[in-house]
């Protein structure tokens, strides 16, 4: 099996989208980032900052949930750690970024993986069904 970058979206009339994205190596790290980049448009980046992997149009302005998780194959071998390391937001002026301290880590399914808080407030520990 071979790693890839996944992400999903939610527009305001309630469709569910989703994306495959690049193939990332094990082991190594990465840097990601969700921005609003126009009207109602958001856009997910993937190692270049500076450059969108895809630009979607949602319908809505704010984005109010940080998540991250895996999959793997039923049957298989579990996740390994996913660390979330000095996860960050900007404010809605589009001038300040505030690490996403105080916020609480939820676990939807604990007897199949684990979330840990990380070395500090903003950073959190993904892994499991090994």
């Amino acid at each position: 099996y071979i790693p890839r970058i996944y992400s999903t979206y939610r527009d305001i009339n309630g469709d569910v989208n989703k994306d495959w994205g690049s193939y990332p190596g094990v082991g190594l790290a990465y840097n990601y980032k969700v921005e609003r980049t126009s009207s109602n448009t958001w856009s997910l980046y993937f190692n270049d900052l500076n450059t969108p992997d895809v630009t979607v149009w949602l319908g809505w302005d704010d984005a109010d949930r940080i998540f991250s998780g895996g999959e793997v194959p039923n049957g298989s071998q579990g996740m390994g750690d996913s660390d979330n390391n000095n996860v960050q937001y900007l404010d809605p002026t589009g001038t300040t970024w505030f690490n996403a301290c105080n916020t609480n880590l939820f676990n939807e399914d604990p007897s199949r993986y684990f979330v840990d808080a990380g070395s500090n407030c903003s950073s959190w520990r993904v892994y499991g069904n090994n």
